[in-house]
């Protein structure tokens, strides 16, 4: 008789951008440097945050998909009523 073992995903950890709803950030600076480019956002408290293409932010599962010189591109996705998945983009 084969003994059948149920694995459990470990809970992901989030991260402190992770922890704000997206209208609780802001991006207060971009930081541009050859091809590299990072953008400084700030929480509701002033507290601020340096971060780069493919990190994770904000409670609605968003990553961030490119970084600009006027702006960040957040991607997030989700499903509707019907159960399709859809993709939000964020700018």
């Amino acid at each position: 008789m084969e003994a059948t073992v149920r694995t459990q995903k470990a809970p992901r950890i989030k991260t402190p951008l992770q922890r704000y709803s997206l209208d609780q950030l802001k991006v207060v600076a971009i930081i541009a440097g050859g091809t590299m480019r990072k953008a400084l956002l700030q929480d509701d408290v002033g507290k601020g945050y340096v971060v780069s293409a493919g990190d994770a932010v904000g409670s609605e599962g968003g990553i961030i998909t490119s970084i600009q010189e006027d702006r960040i591109i957040i991607e997030s996705t989700y499903r509707d009523v019907l159960g399709k998945e859809k993709v939000r983009r964020i700018t």
